[in-house]
């Protein structure tokens, strides 16, 4: 999608490419209008149609394209996008040339080319560097090796390829270096090569291809005149039975034996090359060129170093070629055809989201009308709202990263500094919403603490612009950490421990509160996490201040799982209900799921099941003792026999801390024993004081 936006971008400022869009997007119209006709003869010439007003074409200044088509709908354009990925041979008759499978259109295949440059040329580069890497580890482990001892006792097959570099033939093995370096190192947007690099790519595997061959053949040669003047000088030796010797049957004299040797190593080679092409997203014409062209020239090398190749270049080249050749064939279609449809999707979709971005602009900003205006301030109008206001005009919004049921988080600068806004949804306002975001707001201005979310301030306009401005924390809520794959790594010791007291120290703050502060809707999606994983306090607007024997607390508010089975019995509560849903996030902390997770019931029949009979998440065996008693007396039935938050903090830095260190000691212990006694196991194996059963 960024390719097609930055094409898009670029074409606005240069004539020539506004022109080649405006033919792209003649063509992916007239593509629409071919899939939807059951004949081609009834189409109208694609070339005899004009996108410019006659007076562009009669020598005139150039004008606006005009649109062929009327714009279609999203569900059309997912309905053409896979139409287009589907194999139909009419459709393909209308899109492509039938051997090299490439674009009718020219400059659909030119955009193509310039998609396939951005996305793979880089690829490729980084397979040529292996290429070259696993090259020259062959070579130095070749060029490393003893001098073979071409003697009667040890004549084997690698010892026919004696290590010699002093003929020329054996150079030629690198000579694909000399267009593969500049191909690698100018990688400047001028350079030839980057601009035709199928082609480049082509030759360099044909090169090496080449030269492996010869190299191969040269080396044979070598070996076997090597081993044919040792023959004959051992002939010579006193008392050595010549006829005797010459009628010997020694397997690696067979010259049909070398030769298969070679061919089957240089076909390889060829087949290799063949492949890394289609690796490379070369072209068809490209990859039948590189074969026939790999082919020819291993036959010629055969025949030129007095090799019989026939049989291996029928069963070990032909065949596997055709193969090749039939699957780059259909690959290189269907990638076409991928592109196609992306190109059309994706021109649906910036267009789309062009008018998405500026409804959401609009909505962001929209001015109200002075009635709406006068109805804000005058129901926001309070002396400790004004010391906390911001002006709407210092906030900047950035992107919207979390939509609720009556707003949305916003993510924003303010003064240079990144913040969060809750704003509220336009829809949802009302005299009772925006005095319920009032009381909030007068509520976390007077809370400071560091483990509570900073309220930064308030601000707004009219009735569409209405939030609270608070601290941006980089890792988000706590349920979204444990839930990622770097979460499901986190241990006791380091960092859910200190996420557990950051968390009991902020509700701690607020039931010292005087009056105390009762959140009501504690749970893991509102427990945000700092870059260091600090836990802090947030959302505060189902929270209110509590003084006992004064209200009675009995509205169910809240998420259901979290509910303390008194809110959910619809009997009046206090500060325990949040001693509960602490412990419910504890479960959570310690399971990295979400509660009650392996309950196949609906949420109505759990919360009936725990507020009557009991039912409390299960915890894992590997919850050590005190942090399975502490969980289990934050979730006991009557809020008198659960701790308060003092005591709970007390146990988490007291009992609970000391039994995860010791846990954590012994499995340090352990696994330091378990490598002593495997360092002990080896050197007694290596040293034959073990027998292996």
């Amino acid at each position: 999608m960024v390719f097609f936006k930055r094409r898009k971008d670029e074409v606005e400022a240069v004539d020539d490419d506004f022109m080649e869009i405006i033919r792209i997007e003649r063509v992916v119209n007239e593509l629409m209008k071919r899939k939807t006709c059951h004949s081609r003869h009834g189409l109208r010439d694609t070339e005899s149609d004009s996108v410019l007003p006659p007076s562009s074409t009669s020598g005139g200044p150039p004008m606006m394209a005009i649109e062929l088509d009327q714009p279609t709908t999203t569900l059309a354009a997912s309905n053409s996008a896979q139409s287009l990925h589907n194999n139909s041979p009419d459709l393909d008759a209308t899109l492509f040339y039938r051997m090299s499978c490439r674009f009718l259109d020219p400059y659909l295949e030119a955009i193509y080319q310039e998609y396939c440059l951005l996305h793979w040329y880089a690829r490729a580069r980084n397979v040529v560097c292996l290429l070259i890497l696993l090259h020259v580890v062959f070579f130095l482990v070749y060029w490393m090796k003893d001098e073979p001892n071409i003697g009667k006792n040890k004549m084997n097959g690698k010892d026919l390829f004696a290590p010699n570099y002093s003929n020329p033939h054996e150079y030629l093995q690198w000579a694909y270096l000399l267009l593969a370096l500049p191909y690698l190192s100018w990688v400047d947007e001028s350079s030839p090569l980057r601009r035709r690099w199928k082609m480049t790519l082509t030759f360099i595997l044909l090169f090496f291809m080449t030269g492996i061959q010869i190299w191969f053949a040269y080396m044979s040669q070598e070996a076997t005149t090597r081993f044919d003047d040792a023959m004959r000088s051992a002939q010579t030796e006193e008392g050595c039975n010549s006829t005797a010797y010459l009628n010997m049957d020694f397997p690696l004299m067979s010259l049909n034996l070398y030769s298969a040797l070679v061919s089957v190593g240089s076909v390889f080679v060829v087949l290799v090359g063949a492949t890394l092409g289609v690796i490379f997203h070369l072209d068809f014409p490209h990859v039948v060129s590189l074969l026939v062209l790999s082919i020819v020239s291993l036959t010629c090398v055969l025949y030129a170093y007095a090799l019989t190749p026939q049989a291996v270049l029928l069963t070990g080249v032909i065949f596997p070629g055709i193969l090749l050749c039939i699957t780059c064939y259909y690959s290189d279609r269907a990638a076409r055809r991928a592109f196609l449809a992306k190109l059309h999707v994706e021109k649906e979709n910036a267009d789309l989201q062009d008018k998405l971005d500026a409804a959401e602009a609009m909505l962001m900003n929209d001015p109200a009308c002075d009635a709406e205006t006068e109805a804000v301030n005058g129901t926001l109008k309070s002396k400790h709202l004004q010391v906390v206001a911001i002006p709407f005009a210092d906030l900047q919004f950035l992107q919207i990263i979390g939509r609720g049921a009556s707003g949305e988080v916003i993510k924003a600068r303010y003064l240079g500094t990144m913040v969060v806004c809750k704003r509220m949804r336009r829809e949802q306002i009302t005299v009772s919403s925006i005095e319920h975001f009032r009381e909030e707001i007068e509520l976390v201005s007077c809370l400071r603490h560091p483990n509570i979310v900073q309220f930064i301030g308030a601000s707004w306009d009219n009735c569409s612009n209405v939030c609270m401005v608070l601290e941006y924390m980089e890792q988000g809520d706590m349920h979204n950490v444990l839930h990622s794959a770097l979460g499901r790594a986190f241990v006791w010791s380091d960092p859910l421990l200190k996420m557990a007291v950051d968390a009991v120290q902020g509700m701690l703050y607020l039931h010292s509160q005087e009056p105390p502060v009762i959140h009501r809707d504690l749970k893991s999606v509102n427990l945000l996490c700092s870059a260091t994983f600090g836990c802090k306090v947030s959302d505060f607007g189902l929270s209110r201040r509590y003084k006992k024997d004064l209200d009675a607390l009995t509205t169910v508010v809240g998420t259901p799982f979290w509910l303390a089975p008194e809110v959910i019995r619809n009997e009046r509560y206090g500060i325990g209900a949040d001693v509960y849903s602490f412990g419910i996030v504890l479960t959570e902390l310690e399971t990295r799921q979400t509660p009650y997770h392996e309950i196949n019931e609906t949420g109505l029949k759990v919360m009936m099941r725990v507020a009557r009979d009991g039912l409390r998440p299960s915890l894992p065996n590997t919850c050590l003792p005190q942090r399975r008693k502490l969980i289990e007396d934050c979730l006991r039935d009557r809020p008198s026999e659960r701790p308060n938050f003092v005591e709970v903090l007390l146990r988490l830095q007291g009992e609970v801390r000391e039994e995860i260190e010791a846990d954590a000691e012994r499995f340090a212990q352990d696994r330091r024993a378990l490598l002593r006694q495997k360092a002990m196991f080896e050197h007694a194996r290596r040293n034959g004081g073990y027998e292996l059963v």
